[in-house]
């Protein structure tokens, strides 16, 4: 099956002075196409987000940025960025079966490019994402190295399966600046 050849629009989630930059109802349809494809369970392991209304409150904590990519007005993707400190932050993605593949690196690419050129006072806001990605989930793994992450190792019994009621081992992965 060829590739789309169209390109994904990728919208900032924040709060301006007209509001939030996208309606409500999008973390609703974002929530139920997570469930209806299995990866509710597999993004939010440590149990967040069982409720669309819990996923609208989740992104509309101040503590993150977020990204939501559409094919037209359907969301095809999203990542967001948590636990921001300094120079570094948590990088979280999910894309959904319509664009896996080529398609979900591209966007995932797009992402992590655009949170890297983000600027601060004194130059990137971010030297270093970072990944914290259940052990046994390998398409997941694969997915963020073939975006540029680099694994650095399993941490034994890290996380915690709320389904699965069971500590999991969690792999950690960077993407660094490149200031070359």
């Amino acid at each position: 099956m060829p590739q789309k050849q169209s390109d994904y629009a990728m919208i900032y989630y924040y709060f301006g002075e007209n509001g939030w930059s996208l309606p409500d109802n999008i973390f609703a349809l974002i929530w139920s196409k997570m469930k209806n494809e299995g990866s509710l369970k597999k993004v939010f392991y440590g149990g967040k987000c069982q409720k669309p209304n819990e996923m609208l409150d989740y992104f509309k904590q101040n503590n993150k940025i977020t990204s939501v990519f559409f094919d037209g007005c359907e969301p095809v993707a999203i990542g967001w960025l948590m636990d921001i400190c300094r120079n570094h932050a948590y990088a979280h993605f999910c894309t959904f079966k319509s664009v896996w593949g080529k398609d979900a690196i591209r966007i995932g690419r797009q992402c992590v490019d655009w949170w890297l050129s983000l600027k601060g006072a004194d130059g990137p806001l971010f030297d270093t994402l970072i990944g914290h990605t259940p052990t046994e989930n390998k398409l997941a793994l694969r997915f963020i190295k073939a975006l540029g992450f680099t694994e650095i190792g399993a941490i034994p019994k890290m996380g915690f399966d709320v389904y699965a009621n069971k500590k999991i081992d969690i792999t950690i992965s960077t993407k660094e600046q490149d200031n070359g």
